[in-house]
C-alpha cells in the first residue's frame, strides 16, 4: 500500500488593528472566548474556547465535564509580542498534518499590525491552503472586529 505524499501547505497574513498592542495581546490570549466565532467550534457541546498564555499552555475547546478537544499547545510566547503554537490537524479537516502557528504583533501608529504564519506538513488535502486563508481570514477578523469596540 503506498503511502500518501507529504507536502507543506503554509498560509501568510497581516491585519491591522486599530487598538494598542497590549489590548490586541489581551484579545489574543486572554479573551480568545470572547470572540472566537461559533461555527469554528468542533463541537455543539463547545462553552468556550480556551487559550492558556504560558508555555506549554493549551489551545483548547471547552465542553464540560472535563472534556473538550486540544487544539494546540503554547511552544513559545513573548508576552505583546510573539505567540507560537504546535497542534494537529485531523483527517477531516485537511490532514492529517502537525501545524504551526506563529502571531506576531508590532506597533503601527495607534495601533498594531497582527501577522500570522500558520504551517501545516503531513498528508495535507489539495485544497487546504485556500481552506486556512479563508478561515484565518474569518477568525482575524473577528479578532479585529472584537478588539477595536470600545472597552466597557
Amino acid at each position: 500500500m503506498s503511502q500518501p505524499a507529504s507536502r507543506v501547505a503554509e498560509v501568510v497574513m497581516e491585519v491591522r488593528i486599530a487598538a494598542s498592542p497590549q489590548r490586541t495581546w489581551r484579545a489574543l490570549t486572554e479573551d480568545v472566548g470572547s470572540w472566537w466565532p461559533a461555527g469554528f467550534y468542533t463541537s455543539e457541546r463547545a462553552r468556550r474556547m480556551v487559550l492558556e498564555p504560558r508555555l506549554g499552555g493549551l489551545v483548547y475547546e471547552e465542553w464540560g465535564d472535563g472534556e473538550g478537544l486540544v487544539w494546540h499547545v503554547v511552544t513559545a510566547i513573548e508576552h505583546g509580542r510573539r505567540l507560537e503554537l504546535a497542534g494537529d490537524l485531523h483527517p477531516e479537516y485537511g490532514g492529517p498534518a502537525r501545524l504551526f502557528t506563529r502571531y506576531t504583533l508590532r506597533a503601527d501608529g495607534d495601533g498594531c499590525i497582527v501577522r500570522l504564519v500558520d504551517t501545516a506538513f503531513g498528508h495535507c488535502a489539495a485544497n487546504l491552503e485556500d481552506r486556512l486563508h479563508e478561515g484565518w481570514g474569518v477568525l482575524l477578523g473577528a479578532l479585529k472586529s472584537w478588539t477595536e469596540q470600545p472597552a466597557t
